[in-house]
């Protein structure tokens, strides 16, 4: 909430929009807002279900320790 003296303002800084039923952030905190800065980078795609973006997960993990392979996660909520 930003104020001076005569009013309040609700600024919101958001992660990226557009793929329901996050794990973590939940988008229900943007009602109300006066501005809101929000990051675009994929807001041009459509996202798959969370249920094969986890299999895929997954999937790449046991690849790579059945190959002898490390798994390196970047830390950057719901992105990795």
């Amino acid at each position: 909430m930003v104020n001076d003296e005569r009013r309040s303002k609700k600024v919101i800084f958001s992660g990226d929009l557009g793929t329901n039923n996050k794990l973590v952030i939940r988008e229900n905190y943007l009602q109300d807002a006066d501005f809101i800065f929000i990051e675009s980078t994929y807001g041009d795609r459509k996202h798959r279900p969370l249920p094969e973006t986890i299999n895929e997960f997954k999937t790449a993990i046991i690849e790579s320790f059945k190959d002898g392979g490390n798994v390196v996660i970047p830390f950057a909520l719901e992105k990795a």
